[in-house]
């Protein structure tokens, strides 16, 4: 009987071998870059991408646990974003495609607007090593516009000229600049509160105190709309 557990057991380990990467020290060395789409923002290009401080995450695999080196997968794409559960579609670089269930974890890194954190519940993809982008394409989404999606049902987009919006919560009044901020849902948290969802993937509650919203439409015109007016706004990442 020990015979065979201890069959069972070597068995299981070859299989998983052929999944999870060479755990030597040389296969942690260097960084790696990440595009992680958030289930609520755009996408946001990150640096040193790490899982809890590590270039690697770990799994449930057929009853077992294995070990994701970030070297050796191209995609992991959440199957049911915002939920606990962490069902994942990993696609490898080989081309290999397993589902697998991760561990709740975090994630850092440093975005163009410093370092950066998220928890994996706010995650729908994240692609490692992303191919370098060229200057069309750069061009491209620099054009993306922002969308106001207004109470009545109709939808403009342009460029929010707004600079910065304040937030006032039950703690404290909180300033952010407008690329800081992936969206403002007006009807977010009930009649009389608005969430503010930020590009790190914390999502925040109270009142937005602003004025009228200056937004540059693609035609070349300038509208103010009034915060009674609107039902979300939702930003893209532009330079500004």
């Amino acid at each position: 009987m020990k015979c065979r557990i201890k069959i069972w057991a070597l068995t299981v380990s070859t299989v998983l071998a052929g999944l999870a990467i060479s755990s030597s020290v040389s296969a942690l060395e260097g960084k790696f870059n990440a595009k992680v789409y958030p289930i609520d923002a755009a996408p946001v290009f990150i640096e040193d991408f790490t899982v809890n401080g590590k270039h690697k995450c770990f799994a449930e695999w057929r009853g077992g646990f294995i070990t994701l080196l970030f070297q050796e997968i191209k995609t992991i794409k959440y199957l049911n974003p915002g939920s606990n559960t962490y069902h994942v579609e990993v696609t490898f670089n080989s081309g290999k495609k397993e589902r697998l269930v991760l561990r709740p974890d975090v994630f850092h890194g440093k975005s163009e607007f410093g370092e950066w954190s998220m928890h994996s519940e706010k995650a729908a993809k994240i692609e490692f090593n992303p191919p370098p982008v060229s200057n069309a394409e750069a061009e491209a989404e620099y054009i993306n516009f922002d969308q106001i999606l207004l109470k009545n049902g109709d939808t403009i987009s342009g460029q929010i000229m707004t600079k910065a919006f304040k937030l006032r919560t039950a703690y404290s009044t909180l300033k952010f600049r407008t690329p800081q901020i992936g969206y403002l849902d007006f009807e977010g948290a009930g009649k009389s509160k608005d969430v503010m969802g930020l590009r790190t993937g914390d999502k925040l509650s109270g009142v937005l105190e602003v004025g009228p919203i200056n937004l540059l439409m693609r035609s070349g015109a300038e509208v103010y709309l009034n915060k009674e007016m609107i039902k979300k706004i939702i930003f893209v990442l532009v330079k500004r």
